[in-house]
Parts: C-alpha cells; structure tokens; sequence
C-alpha cells in the first residue's frame, strides 16, 4: 500500500513516454542519397555516409583559429612590455 502523497512508479513511466511523444523526430536529407533520416544519426542507415563529420571539422578549425589569435595576442603583449620596460 502506497503512503499518501507517494506517487507509484507507473506514474513517472507515463508522464516520462509523454514528455518524449512530445517532441517530433526532426528529420534531415542524408547529403549522399536524399533519404530523410533522423537528425541526430551519426550515419546513414541506407548508405553509411557521416552525417556530421563537415559539422566536427569546422568547428575543428575554427577551435585551431581561436588558439592562433590567443598565442598571437601574448606573444605581441610580450614583446611590447618588454620594450616599454623602465631601464
């Protein structure tokens, strides 16, 4: 017997099946055969091409650009303090 106030497992099963019903299933072209696939599948399941690998690149490169202007950025601050140095 349940104590009053306690909610039964069944319950939190539902109300978590209804928060998932509640969200639609966005489906994108898969770039190398046209077929609507889920939009978080890491491949396709027809033919196997990465979805997100161009995605993982660019953000690659634009992490290696953000680390370039940060050592840019000191090396220039290092050089001009110690060419205004008190003597």
């Amino acid at each position: 017997m349940r104590r009053p106030g306690q909610l039964g497992r069944r319950f939190f099963l539902t109300l978590h099946c209804a928060r998932q019903s509640d969200r639609a299933m966005q489906l994108v072209a898969c770039p190398a055969c046209a077929r609507q696939i889920s939009a978080e599948a890491k491949t396709c399941p027809a033919c196997g091409q990465p979805l997100h690998a161009t995605e993982r690149k660019a953000r690659l490169a634009g992490n290696i650009v953000i680390v370039a202007l940060a050592a840019i950025l000191f090396l220039a601050w290092r050089i001009l303090s110690t060419s205004f140095a008190p003597a």
